[in-house]
């Protein structure tokens, strides 16, 4: 959570003085030095000392800390997230390898690490400024540059390249001309997953300045190196279209024809991104079937056709799907006029698989209009198309028959009768028996099914949560399913109408 920086200011000055009175250096660095400047809120406080790690772990034992690596600890104090870390210094053997980060005890090695002048900068306790690349300058003239020779920067990391339009994007900088050649020469992206771009491309896309980024994408050439997103982005630069993210990220998968799952993960809101886009490659004009309405909604409906529409692939018709959407006959199974029950009463044996395959055409019958949603006609479709002769019960009464033209004595005759009423009434207790365990059955996968669909929209949130922390790829799935467990035990433990699903648990 974003806080207003000169609170956050008075607050950190406490952590650094913890460490300064234990005979360290400490600084404020970064990113965070750069919003200082800015006036801007600040989300986490980065902090450089030459303090060792397992020192400040004793140091703030009190409070709750995190490593977030070997060489970085995060320290939960005052609602304000710390990241502390050591002072590096850089190594580079040539022009032609990379440059490795060792620890150092000097903050002047370490702001020389930095990537953009903008954060090579460190501020002290009492506000004093270490600035040996101008990057002051370039904050005030709204510039981004690389520190070091622009080849270098790239060499070490191309993601760099991604990494400056994310700045422009954040803070609506202009690139260097040198900075900005170099990027374009580069082709710094060829050779770099798309999960390796994801974070990146996330902060772009969530940028206040996404504009003036899709101009550096365009310009730089870089979108013919970003898969999946290059075509839309370079659209988007080309004509503007001011929509949020999830919508830019559904357009990518209409234009693909196919959804990543990895980059479904970017949304704030994945499950309603995934069923309109499912929709909108199902019919690209916006133009869908009865069954398609009750398959996916209204809501979803409309948003897909948005999706199209901004691709330029159909026409805007939401007046027009209110309307088809209000005219359906029904709009969920239970509109059914006719219930279990009356198809259990025509087919007392019908399996529960029988019983979802009568449900469902009844369904698309209605729908497709082939049918009325009358109980009436509902159950003569039922008792035609799936009724069957029980010729069991037609062979025992032709016996009967038979046994008493043939006029046995009155006590055996009684006798069989007796026998015969009872088999009956067995069977047909039977029959009684099985069809409450299929109701039941139903019923308990039509709570699950509900269990799921609150699961779904809990885990939304999670899926915000973990893009902000750049998780994706397979991590992001362990994590995902971890979570899902969690929420499915909360759920059924503590909700009056999981009970069943309890209970089902227990036996």
């Amino acid at each position: 959570m974003k806080q207003d920086f000169k609170k956050v200011i008075e607050k950190s000055k406490h952590v650094i003085k913890i460490i300064i009175n234990r005979g360290y250096d400490a600084y404020f660095t970064g990113e965070t030095v750069r919003n200082i400047l800015l006036s801007r809120n600040i989300d986490t406080v980065e902090i450089s000392t030459n303090a060792p790690i397992e020192y400040l772990e004793q140091t703030f034992s009190d409070f709750e800390t995190a490593r977030v690596n070997a060489s970085i600890l995060a320290l939960h104090f005052e609602e304000i997230v710390f990241l502390m870390k050591p002072f590096q210094t850089e190594y580079r053997k040539n022009n032609k390898e990379k440059a490795v980060l060792r620890e150092s005890d000097d903050i002047l090695s370490d702001v020389k690490t930095r990537v953009f002048t903008i954060d090579a900068l460190a501020m002290s306790f009492d506000g004093k400024i270490t600035d040996i690349f101008d990057g002051y300058r370039d904050v005030n003239r709204k510039k981004i540059k690389f520190t070091n020779s622009p080849k270098l920067r790239l060499l070490d990391n191309p993601l760099n390249s991604l990494k400056a339009i994310k700045l422009v994007s954040e803070l609506g900088f202009n690139i260097d001309y040198k900075t900005f050649k170099a990027i374009k020469k580069s082709k710094a992206l060829k050779n770099l997953s798309l999960e390796e771009m994801l974070p990146t491309i996330d902060q772009i896309l969530e940028g206040e300045y996404l504009k003036n980024a899709l101009f550096y994408l365009a310009n730089t050439k870089l979108y013919k190196d970003i898969p999946l997103f290059g075509e839309e982005l370079y659209a988007l630069s080309k004509k503007f279209q001011k929509i949020d993210k999830d919508m830019i990220i559904a357009k990518c998968f209409v234009r693909n024809g196919e959804i990543d799952n990895d980059v479904l993960g970017l949304c704030n809101n994945p499950v309603r991104i995934k069923k309109a886009v499912e929709l909108a490659l199902i019919s690209q004009k916006g133009q869908y079937e009865a069954i398609d309405l009750y398959n996916y909604g209204l809501e979803c409906a409309l948003l897909s056709n948005q999706i199209n529409s901004l691709l330029g692939r159909s026409n805007k018709r939401n007046s027009k799907l209110e309307k088809e959407y209000k005219a359906l006959p029904i709009k969920k199974l239970s509109d059914l006029k006719i219930k279990n029950e009356d198809i259990f009463k025509i087919l007392p044996q019908a399996s529960l698989s029988l019983l979802n395959e009568i449900l469902d055409d009844l369904k698309n019958k209605v729908l497709n209009g082939e049918l009325d949603n009358e109980l009436d006609d509902l159950k003569a479709y039922v008792k035609e198309e799936y009724g069957t002769t029980d010729e069991s019960r037609v062979e025992k009464v032709v016996t009967l028959n038979e046994y008493v033209n043939k006029e046995p004595n009155k006590e055996e005759y009684h006798s069989e009768k007796f026998a015969s009423i009872e088999r009956r009434m067995a069977e047909y207790e039977k029959i009684l028996y099985e069809k409450e365990v299929k109701i039941k059955e139903l019923e308990y996968n039509n709570l699950k099914n509900e269990l799921n669909s609150d699961i779904d929209t809990l885990m939304q949130k999670y899926y915000e949560a973990m893009s902000k922390m750049n998780i994706y790829g397979s991590q992001k799935e362990k994590i995902s399913r971890e979570v899902k467990r969690a929420f499915k035990d909360i759920l059924v433990e503590n909700l009056e109408k999981y009970e069943k699903l309890r209970e089902n648990d227990d036996e």
